[in-house]
């Protein structure tokens, strides 16, 4: 069981940098089949099988929601790296002179 929560949410943080919200759904229907497929496969109690599928189900989404984060720092970082354009030795941007 710890291993399927790791995959789903690993899954989740990669899902997130493609994907938007909606993703989720079809990915939960496939942790679903995968949980009780397993579940099945190797002969686990109805309520096993069950704990199994809530928790990959919801790693999944905490991984999507980790991977948005993350997402949306790494993109502000970028956005507060200063640019290519400074002159070496200055602390401002070389602007052209205003007309």
């Amino acid at each position: 069981m710890i291993l399927l929560s790791t995959v789903s949410l690993l899954a989740g943080l990669l899902l997130a940098q493609y994907f938007k919200v909606m993703v989720l759904v079809p990915a939960s229907l496939i942790v679903l089949v995968l949980a009780v497929g397993t579940g099945a496969t190797h002969a686990y109690s109805a309520w096993s099988i069950v704990l199994m599928t809530a928790a990959a189900s919801t790693c999944i989404q905490i991984g999507y929601f980790l991977g948005i984060g993350m997402r949306h720092f790494v993109v502000a970082a970028i956005a507060n790296r200063p640019s290519s354009l400074t002159a070496p030795g200055a602390s401002t941007p070389a602007q052209h002179p205003a007309r």
